[in-house]
């Protein structure tokens, strides 16, 4: 494994060797271009779409009117499909958006040729294309991607040989762990609190992890922590029958109370108390009163207000709480 300086360096010749080639006149208009592109971005962000859109007409403009080389217009076009996917996801306009994404891995497509550590960034595109998934309700794509990515990230592994968007394998060794943790939790993450808000994902699709149960041994928990304890708990509460005084979450998550795993320790909560309805005779409604209350502590943790009415809609719909038995909103959110 490369450090990220060696990882640096490497991304970093891509860029040095096309800025080399542009004028200081060049550098300054492709700035001017890419800054109304991020304009526009913000503005999405803050939910003026009309401002937005003519930030983003601004920068299309002036990208047309520069008369940029071939190939300094895919040096700038890795920034400008981004962002244009980006603004037209957020006005819904998700036929230009998957245009744009598709732009985006053909650009670095044609850049591998060159520097081919530059195929790791197809994975972020990937994961925007489970986010426009997700947000159009396609959930059996939406799985299907989120299954396709993380086996990449996390066993170097392209399932049932269908690679979406055309990643490399033998590449993975040059990525930093850092950033190959800091992607695969920001899908997983991004997952479990779909998991946890979205009415329309029965709680009963946590059989998605079935085959990373199959695999836990194979899971570094050094790179995938939270992912490890994660598994660990699901296949624990699935094989676990005994009466305890405590929840399997609990007893393995003690330690680990920060706030990515929040949600994770909320879903686990949720899959425990279903299996415990399931059992009938064993059925052990003292345990099940106390994970009950762990999920009203873990949820005052929680400080985005419209995940907490999402998850509370869930919970009451579930059966898994009763109304007006959740407190109000915490202090902490995940980041």
């Amino acid at each position: 494994m490369v450090n990220e300086k060696t990882w640096k360096e490497l991304t970093d010749m891509y860029y040095e060797s096309v800025s080399a080639e542009l004028s200081e006149e060049e550098k300054e208009r492709k700035q001017k271009v890419l800054d109304l592109y991020k304009r526009a971005q913000l503005k999405c962000k803050i939910n003026k779409y009309d401002s937005a859109l003519m930030w983003y007409k601004r920068a299309e403009d002036l990208f047309q009117k520069s008369n940029f080389s071939i190939k300094q217009k895919r040096f700038i076009n890795l920034d400008r499909y981004p962002n244009s996917a980006y603004i037209f996801y957020s006005i819904n306009d998700f036929k230009k958006a998957f245009e744009y994404i598709n732009k985006t891995i053909s650009c670095l497509s044609e850049v591998e040729k060159e520097f081919k550590v530059i195929n790791f960034a197809k994975s972020r595109q990937a994961h925007n294309i489970i986010r426009m998934f997700n947000k159009q309700k396609r959930y059996e794509e939406y799985f299907d991607w989120n299954l396709y990515l993380m086996n990449f990230l996390m066993f170097s592994e392209i399932p049932n040989t269908d690679n979406k968007v055309d990643l490399s394998v033998d590449l993975i060794p040059l990525v930093p762990e850092k950033l190959l943790t800091k992607r695969f939790n920001s899908i997983f993450l991004e997952l479990i609190v779909n998991f946890n808000t979205n009415c329309e994902i029965p709680f009963g699709k946590v059989c998605f992890f079935d085959s990373f149960i199959k695999r836990k041994s194979e899971i570094d928990q050094e790179k995938f922590k939270i992912f490890h304890y994660f598994i660990h708990c699901l296949s624990s509460i699935n094989n676990e029958v005994k009466s305890r005084k405590e929840s399997i979450a609990d007893n393995l998550f003690k330690s680990n109370d920060d706030s990515d795993y929040i949600y994770v320790k909320i879903l686990l909560y949720v899959h425990e108390i279903r299996k415990h309805n399931h059992l009938e005779s064993k059925k052990d409604t003292i345990l099940i009163e106390h994970i009950q209350q762990k999920i009203q502590i873990t949820l005052s943790r929680i400080y985005n207000k419209s995940h907490i009415e999402a998850i509370k809609l869930k919970l009451f719909e579930n059966g898994i709480l009763k109304q007006g038995s959740l407190p109000k909103a915490g202090i902490t959110s995940l980041q």
